[in-house]
């Protein structure tokens, strides 16, 4: 059961608490958290067949897992509906600064704001994004989070494709692994 520390409580003192490592259910969540159903199922080990947000797709019972309880993304919080693939980037806008909501980081680890502009073109040709200096991919963020950096295969007279897009406001301070790179996945699709 879900219930705040001072549920039916005459004053502030609780009145139910917690084992060491438990903690209540913040006021005004709809689902349990990932942690929630996970001591669930260390209960009822024998009726749990999948825990939605654990990353492990379970069928017939979910119809998708993308490893969180998040809507809005490419699985719906309760793992039933398979949504939008995540959206590309955000543009940015060339001669913006900081703090506007179209510009890229600038100073110490900088992204800057370019044309993105691949010979044969792409249905984004001509648009512009932030991009982090060579060498260079976002800092705070998994390497592998395509939602907010990626790698687009651009050659435009020479190779661009080594350039890690990130969304404007992203600080990009973190030193690649190596001059490509390469831990940071393509998605073409956004081209």
């Amino acid at each position: 059961m879900h219930f705040n520390a001072l549920q039916l409580a005459a004053g502030t003192t609780p009145v139910i608490t917690g084992k060491p490592g438990i903690t209540f259910k913040p006021a005004g969540r709809d689902e349990p958290t990932l942690s929630d159903a996970r001591h669930v199922c260390e209960l009822y080990w024998e009726d749990c067949h999948a825990v939605c947000g654990d990353g492990v797709y379970s069928p017939p019972y979910e119809k998708c897992d993308d490893g969180n309880n998040r809507g809005g993304d490419d699985c719906s919080a309760n793992c039933q509906e398979v949504g939008p693939a995540p959206s590309c980037l955000k543009t940015c806008t060339p001669a913006a600064l900081p703090p506007g909501p179209d510009a890229c980081e600038w100073g110490a680890g900088a992204a800057t704001c370019q044309i993105f502009d691949p010979i044969g073109g792409a249905p984004h040709a001509g648009q512009a994004f932030c991009f982090c200096q060579a060498g260079f991919r976002a800092s705070g963020v998994d390497p592998k989070d395509t939602t907010r950096q990626f790698h687009m295969t651009w050659f435009n007279g020479m190779s661009q494709s080594h350039r890690v897009a990130v969304q404007p406001g992203q600080k990009c301070n973190q030193v690649c692994d190596d001059n490509l790179c390469s831990e940071v996945p393509f998605r073409d699709e956004c081209r």
